[in-house]
């Protein structure tokens, strides 16, 4: 099963939000009507919107702070290096995976630790991308 389902390139989502000019604290809440300026989420999330993906994940990642429907923004125009979190192809599927560099070789490795390291052949072909920001939802949570 894939553990990430690829949605589409970021370069063809322009969606403009409101931002607020006063920064949001904790604790009594203060109305304002400060919303004056809009901005375009692919300017904050991304460097090179045309290497850029997004992906929702089908699995829940504790150790690395991925849930389950949470959106991944994947950048494939960068080099994976050592403890990277990456969207890798294995054996046919998208799983995410944590790069580590050992003896001048990368290996994927599962944060499921009875799945032993996978030594990558051939990197660019073997990883998608690297997981550069993960939107996740605060909706619901006790």
């Amino acid at each position: 099963m894939n553990e990430v389902k690829i949605l589409g390139s970021i370069a063809d989502s322009q969606i403009s939000i409101p931002l607020a000019l006063e920064s949001v604290r904790a604790g009594y809440p203060v109305e304002t009507n400060a919303y004056v300026q809009s901005i375009k989420l692919t300017d904050y999330v991304t460097t090179n919107p045309a290497a850029t993906f997004y992906a929702r994940s089908s699995v829940t990642v504790k150790s690395i702070g991925i849930s389950e429907n949470d959106i991944l923004i994947i950048d494939r125009s960068i080099e994976p290096e050592h403890n990277h979190i990456v969207v890798a192809i294995y054996q046919g599927e998208h799983v995410i995976r944590r790069v580590h560099n050992r003896d001048n070789a990368l290996y994927l490795v599962s944060p499921d630790e009875t799945v032993k390291p996978v030594r990558l052949v051939d990197p660019l072909e073997q990883i998608f991308g690297v997981i550069v920001y993960n939107i996740h939802s605060l909706k619901g949570m006790k």
